[in-house]
């Protein structure tokens, strides 16, 4: 295929906002809506969270194999990106508009409910467009570039879901009742779902005369091909390394409002804007940065840089968020600049990672035989689903039985105080350590990549090898 012009690629990249909403609202609000606003206790948001995810180990792997020879004039991966689009869009809104008057139970239905049938529509725009982005670009460098802008799509719908829906619920201050209401966070679910169906549909056409025509048979369940999936190397380090880093942003997203409010004591709704604000805009500032330098260094090392400051920000926030210390009189700057600063050093992984995998398709085209984009990226999606199910199921847990939270009250005892701080700073800073240290068992270097390309060319395969374009 010819490289992709930048105006597919803005397009392309937009599709990276669908997955960053839904994401970023469930992180961030799904809990308190549920426990705080609707008296739902935080261990049955915990037990929906970890039957979701044993769902999302079960049905990424499949939509990707099913994509990887799903035929008709949709091509591959389009069908499933336009299903996928208005699944998202209707199962979003209704997650976070349950109706009034439910007795606790039903009300734990409604959530399962919704959330199984927003997981499913995810999985099903997002595996087939994860798929899409590793053919568009060929080129060791080109696909980070592709990355690139489908990060920064991503971060753009981070800080859409954030600043803004922050403003909304929460613009008297976080410790204002008035303002969290069920029927403010539906008016915020309405204009995240639309932001979902425009990103969505703007990724689908722009990449239209992109579609493919699959030349697989269908097989999925086949043991063998799984088994030289799951034994591939680079494979195994690289969604053990993101699913991890996953999981300990998951878990500090749904405890951010905790922390804002009870570690930090955050009552201004302008403070707390700033604060979500700042760490989006970096990841977005942090996209060209580390595009620009992945062109002269290696990625596996890109990320571990990125992993490790991401732990040390985290370890500094433990120590400046609370109020009274030395650095009080500019707690609130630091907080603010470090919390840019973090998001820059965070997006480092999430625009590499989707360009790593797309190398390790092509070593599993070398070793394997055949082309198997859909299938890698599901079984990395479900990696990832995995950790945001069990972040947000521990957020659940933690809240009830370590912290010990008590809902619908300002004030909590010191020792819950401390304990919020420790799983929003401490526990993610340890995780993304050792997240840092095994992404160096990443083996798929740029001199590898171009050994495995010199290999497929002489053996007369392409990266092309997986279908032929329905628009040719």
């Amino acid at each position: 295929m010819n490289h992709p012009s930048t105006r597919v690629k803005l397009l392309y990249g937009a599709g990276g906002m669908c997955d960053s909403i839904k994401a970023v609202a469930s992180g961030l609000f799904l809990l308190f809506l549920y426990t705080t606003v609707r008296g739902l206790p935080g261990r049955f948001v915990g037990i929906a969270a970890g039957l979701g995810l044993i769902w999302d180990a079960v049905i990424d792997p499949y939509i990707g194999s099913r994509s990887d020879s799903t035929t008709g004039r949709f091509g591959r991966r389009h069908g499933w990106m336009v299903g996928g689009t208005i699944g998202m869009t209707i199962s979003l809104f209704l997650l976070f508009s349950p109706p009034g008057a439910l007795s606790q139970w039903a009300l734990f239905a409604w959530l399962m409910g919704t959330s199984l049938i927003l997981r499913t529509s995810q999985s099903a725009f997002t595996v087939p467009y994860f798929a899409l982005g590793a053919a568009l670009d060929p080129g060791y460098d080109g696909r980070t570039a592709v990355s690139a802008y489908r990060a920064a799509g991503r971060q753009l719908g981070a800080l859409i879901a954030s600043g803004p829906m922050l403003v909304l619920l929460f613009g008297s201050g976080l410790q204002s009742p008035g303002q969290q209401t069920a029927a403010t966070f539906s008016t915020m679910a309405l204009v995240l779902s639309m932001c979902i169906a425009v990103s969505g549909a703007a990724a689908t056409a722009g990449t239209w005369r992109y579609r493919q025509r699959a030349v697989l048979r269908e097989d999925a369940v086949s043991r063998r091909r799984w088994r030289a999936i799951l034994g591939n190397r680079a494979f195994v380090v690289l969604t053990a390394c993101a699913a991890l880093s996953f999981f300990s942003t998951i878990l500090s997203a749904a405890l951010g409002i905790y922390f804002l409010t009870y570690y930090a004591q955050l009552d201004s709704g302008l403070v707390v804007t700033a604060f979500g604000t700042a760490a989006y805009l970096g990841a977005i500032g942090g996209v060209a940065a580390w595009t620009a330098v992945a062109r002269r260094i290696d990625k596996q090392h890109l990320c571990c840089g990125g992993l490790m400051m991401s732990g040390a920000l985290s370890l500094a926030t433990f120590w400046v968020a609370p109020p009274g210390g030395l650095l009080d009189v500019i707690r609130i700057p630091l907080l603010v600049i470090g919390s840019a600063a973090a998001g820059a050093a965070g997006t480092g992984l999430w625009v590499l990672s989707p360009s790593m995998l797309a190398d390790v398709a092509e070593d599993h085209e070398l070793r394997a035989g055949e082309r198997r984009d859909g299938a890698i990226f599901g079984a990395f999606s479900a990696g990832l689903q995995l950790a945001a199910g069990l972040g947000v199921a521990l957020a659940g847990f933690a809240v009830d039985y370590f912290a010990g939270v008590v809902p619908g009250t300002t004030r909590q005892a010191p020792v819950t105080v401390v304990r919020i701080g420790i799983l929003t700073c401490i526990v993610p800073a340890v995780l993304s350590i050792v997240s840092a240290c095994l992404i160096l068992f990443y083996d798929l270097t740029r001199g590898r990549v171009a050994l495995v390309k010199a290999a497929l060319a002489e053996r007369g395969d392409s990266t092309c090898s997986v279908g032929t374009s329905l628009a040719s």
